[in-house]
């Protein structure tokens, strides 16, 4: 996140993102299948501004590559 290094989380392990926090890069380390639990906290006057669509901003060119991986 934010142009750090690459982080692999292992079970039981958390994380943090602050708001306004930048990642490109989001996969899938283990074999199987994963599952996650997220809490968003946030204001509600933002959630009635800009909706839930609000909690995901993609940039530009990482939206256009991963439509051009299929993704």
């Amino acid at each position: 996140m934010n142009d750090g290094p690459a982080v692999v989380r292992g079970p039981g392990e958390s994380f943090y993102e602050a708001p306004g926090c930048h990642h490109v890069l989001g996969e899938n380390a283990s074999e199987g299948e994963t599952k996650f639990f997220a809490v968003f906290v946030v204001d509600d006057a933002y959630l009635e501004r800009e909706g839930l669509g609000g909690l995901v901003v993609l940039d530009a060119e990482v939206e256009e590559k991963g439509l051009e991986e299929g993704g």
